[in-house]
């Protein structure tokens, strides 16, 4: 859900957020105003101190109410439970995109202030500057989960030691988080704040579990990119790109429940699961062992602005009886003895489940053992955080208390229903049925007619296997190919392995008919063409893949615009030199990998094939248009005529230059010779113009063969109705033989007119409001009774630029008598379409 947001909108969330937190905290050093809606006198406020009887109840001693300033209630009794609430509702990724600590930690960023590190190359010396990240063999790297976990019970104790409702203590801590934040950013890249250091990452981790109740599924998405809460900028363009430099894999803010399901057995996760409900229970009994009262979280608990002062002082007060235990020993001891106690307690059950099971000779696997006894404990801490800690201080929402309370459970109990029947089988099973629809996709099938009012998306797992095995049309070769693809994607995300995949892709090969031995060719295949795949001592992981992926991304819109316009890639590689060292230091990209990055985007199979594809498609288009506009008219030498020729011939030659960058770079590949001969058939002339350019010194840039095909002279484009092109005659009015064009009319054929006006029509796609103007006046040269309706609709649209208006006026206005010839019909529009 979150995921979809723009980030330009998120980011200004952020900063509004960020903003008032900021405020927040200064309040905490100085705030004359809010202590007046907590002063028992004042009625109508909602926040005011409620005591029945007129004092407060503290270690059996009647504590007079005194107002109290808002900032540490608004901070700990709002914010941190709304923020709580959300993750169970809206998973990770909602506060992950808002978190004010988040956004500070990246202001460094934002900057270009990140530390750099030197990484020499031990075989030939040269060194480079990369962004600092923690390696993930490194200790933190691997117990950053039990560092956090202790940075919570540390954060925790403190609270209720110091900051709890001292403001001035909780200014200073809340400045000191944010200071941190903002130190961690500037050391480390990405979200390093988040994924090591931030004591709320456990807190996140558990209370999403698989995923949240409004969450959106990555592993489901049909279009794979951007996911959930990666890291994400806007480019110049306004175009979202993925900021990933793989600080930690797998990555929570990528696939949620992918690391959800990845690190399961892993013993910092039970940790974590079975203490944390324990941390819930000692922090908010605290309250009632301390001052004797469950009424002491409701009012008292806020009116503690000198912690200090109680440091010392009994910290637990039972049965009417202080404990000589001081507080600063108390707390710490409370929440170690309940984590340790739901910990054990955890343990046990996992034991005892499993030995149940096997004792009825069931079959069962840890990690199902494990992730449902996690999901009722997640559960329980929600609850209890909620009822037994957050529910006591909303007094002031009456009459709506108990309608959130209501909401509360709803929400945790739509959260249990969906999270303990989830199984790592079942997210394995939806993320290759979400690769076979990726696939399905790509087919020239219409599938909205084979399937009704549905869609691929709208299809369930078992459909999508079902439409694959029936669907008409799909050879065994398409099979094939289609399984390859779901193959491929499953290993390069880890889905499976090569040992595993044979089982994994069971019911997939079944419903495609694909044999065994079928899937071992493909895989052996697989492993020819990309060996990494198949090593996992070379394997990359995902986050791997997005870091590669954004520069190659990023280097793509530094050099293409350049290597289009004919600047020779070494120079390009030399303009952009400053752009590129930053771009290599922000994703870490080595020398290999900058090579092998460089050789796949300009190879055969590179984003420049796909480039000369897309222009050798634009100028058969042109060519058309050209044939049209000189053969295919009433009157090509009117001027009207000559200025849409001419604006394709600029065109052709436009691309045509653009096409001979890229046969430069390709050089002597297998299609650079098909491209060339193709070029020289679609756009000879304007080609030969663009070679005899002699600043651009092709003849110097371009291999002999090259040179060879664009030299051979070709016989003109000719036009048939083979094209792609409808000839409808019917369509014409009946004008169309007596109007301005009738005088050569008899020359040329209704199909070929038919055509005209096709293209013509095309004309009105041009950003240049002249040429939009000139394809209205041709169209009316041809069919008169077209170019009025056409013109009447025009001037009656704002959107059309002034010019073309000006012109559909000026066309409708003229008083033109039937049959007259078209040079004259054209005088009042001559002023408007001429070029000096």
């Amino acid at each position: 859900m979150f995921s979809k947001i723009p980030e330009k909108h998120m980011h200004a969330s952020r900063w509004l957020l960020a903003v008032g937190w900021g405020i927040l905290i200064l309040s905490l050093f100085y705030d004359p105003i809010s202590a007046y809606l907590t002063d028992p006198s004042s009625t109508l406020s909602p926040f005011r101190i409620r005591t029945g009887q007129g004092c407060l109840l503290f270690q059996g001693v009647c504590m007079s109410p005194i107002a109290y300033p808002m900032g540490a209630r608004i901070f700990w009794g709002m914010i941190i439970p709304l923020a709580v609430v959300t993750l169970v509702a809206f998973g990770h990724e909602a506060w992950r995109r808002m978190c004010p600590l988040a956004f500070v930690s990246q202001i460094p960023r934002f900057f270009g202030w990140q530390r750099k590190r030197k990484v020499v190359n031990p075989e030939t010396k040269s060194f480079r500057y990369e962004l600092a990240l923690i390696d993930q063999r490194s200790w933190l790297g691997r117990n950053q989960l039990y560092v956090q976990s202790g940075l919570l019970f540390v954060g925790l104790t403190v609270r209720l030691l110091f900051v709890n409702s001292d403001r001035l203590a909780l200014g200073i801590f809340l400045g000191l988080t944010l200071l941190c934040a903002l130190t961690v950013g500037f050391l480390f890249g990405g979200k390093t704040w988040c994924q090591y250091f931030c004591p709320m990452a456990p807190v996140q981790m558990v209370y999403t579990g698989p995923r949240g109740v409004l969450g959106s599924e990555a592993h489901q998405e049909q279009r794979k990119g951007i996911s959930q809460s990666m890291c994400r900028t806007v480019d110049g363009a306004g175009q979202e790109k993925s900021a990933c430099v793989s600080c930690q894999s797998p990555c929570i803010d990528i696939d949620a429940e992918r690391a959800y399901w990845d690190n399961l057995k892993r013993p910092d996760r039970q940790v974590l699961y079975y203490s944390y409900l324990g941390l819930v229970i000692g922090f908010y009994l605290y309250f009632f062992l301390y001052s004797g009262n469950w009424n002491f979280l409701g009012g008292a608990v806020w009116t503690e602005t000198n912690q200090l002062s109680t440091l010392l002082k009994p910290g637990f007060y039972v049965l009417g009886q202080a404990i000589p235990i001081p507080k600063l020993v108390a707390v710490p001891l409370t929440l170690a003895v309940f984590s340790a106690g739901t910990y054990g307690l955890g343990r046990f059950l996992e034991a005892s489940y499993k030995r149940y099971l096997h004792k009825r000779r069931r079959t069962f696997k840890t990690e199902v053992i494990r992730h449902r006894l996690f999901t009722v404990f997640t559960f329980l801490a929600f609850n209890i955080l909620f009822f037994l800690g957050v529910f006591p201080t909303l007094v002031w929402l009456e009459p709506l208390r108990l309608f959130v309370a209501w909401g509360v459970v709803i929400i945790s109990a739509i959260w249990l229903y969906r999270s303990l029947g989830r199984s790592s089988d079942q997210y394995l099973r939806e993320s290759l049925t979400s690769s076979l629809r990726r696939q399905l996709g790509k087919l020239a099938i219409n599938f909205r007619q084979l399937l009704g009012d549905r869609t691929l998306e709208d299809l369930k797992s078992d459909e999508v296997y079902v439409l694959a095995k029936v669907l008409p049309g799909f050879s065994q070769e398409q099979r094939q190919q289609t399984y390859r693809e779901v193959l491929k994607e499953a290993l390069e995300n880890g889905n499976v392995d090569s040992s595993s995949s044979l089982g994994v892709l069971q019911q997939m090969r079944e419903q495609l008919e694909i044999s065994s031995e079928e899937h071992q060719i493909i895989l052996t295949e697989l492993g020819i063409h990309e060996p990494e795949l198949l090593d996992p001592q070379h394997k990359l992981s995902r986050e791997q893949r997005l870091r590669l992926e954004s520069y190659r991304q990023g280097l793509e819109r530094l050099l293409l615009d350049l290597v289009h316009q004919g600047v020779p890639l070494e120079d390009a590689l030399e303009q952009k030199n400053n752009q590129i060292r930053s771009l290599k230091q922000e994703y870490r990209i080595s020398g290999a990998e900058d090579a092998q990055i460089l050789a796949e985007l300009f190879n055969q199979d590179g984003v420049l094939m796909r480039a000369a594809d897309a222009m050798l498609d634009q100028l058969q288009t042109l060519s058309q248009r050209e044939f049209t506009l000189t053969q295919g008219v009433p009157n090509p030498n009117n001027a009207v005529f000559e200025l849409l020729y001419a604006s394709v011939e600029s065109h052709q030659g436009l691309v045509s230059t653009q096409l001979l960058s890229i046969l430069e770079i390709l050089g002597d590949q297998p299609n650079a010779l098909h491209i060339a001969q193709s070029l020289n058939t679609l756009a000879g002339r304007q080609v030969q113009s663009v070679l005899q350019t002699p600043s651009l010194r092709w003849s110097e840039r371009l291999s002999p063969p090259i040179l060879a095909a664009l030299n051979v002279e070709v016989p003109p484009l000719q036009l048939t109705a083979e094209d792609g092109f409808t000839l409808v005659e019917e369509d014409f009015s009946e004008e169309l033989l007596n109007g301005p064009a009738s005088t050569t009319l008899r020359s040329i054929s209704l199909s070929q007119l038919k055509i005209a006006i096709q293209i013509l029509h095309e004309f009105f796609h041009e950003p240049d409001p002249l040429i939009q103007a000139a394809s209205l006046y041709a169209i009316y040269q041809i069919d008169p009774q077209q170019g009025k309706q056409l013109a009447e609709s025009l001037i009656q649209d704002e959107s059309i630029d002034s010019l073309v208006q000006d012109a559909g006026r000026r066309l409708l206005s003229s008083s033109v008598a039937k049959g007259r010839a078209a040079v004259q019909a054209s005088a009042p529009l001559v002023p408007i379409l001429s070029i000096d």
